[in-house]
């Protein structure tokens, strides 16, 4: 027969598994402020985390920074354009 000291040692002693939920973090760059937030309502609707940026030539470091799981870009911006961006990301 096993006594109720040895159910709570053996219950203290296994490990618990904590399941974590891996929320994808997407980044979003664009110097259209209205499709900015349309697009943030949307995917953050939708359970991402998501950073918008109206700024390009920021959205090199802040990508470093936050490491996001998907970049979404405007390829014509100033002062520097999405494919510059991209450019530069690749190579890091």
């Amino acid at each position: 027969m096993i006594s109720l000291e040895q159910v709570q040692r053996e219950v203290q002693f296994k490990p618990v598994m904590e399941t974590q939920v891996m929320i994808p973090r997407i980044m979003v760059v664009d110097d259209d402020l209205e499709l900015l937030e349309e697009i943030k309502e949307v995917l953050s609707f939708n359970n991402y985390e998501v950073e918008v940026l109206s700024n390009s030539a920021l959205a090199f470091e802040k990508a470093c920074e936050l490491k996001p799981d998907l970049i979404i870009t405007d390829l014509k911006m100033k002062p520097k354009s999405g494919f510059q961006l991209a450019d530069n990301l690749r190579n890091i």
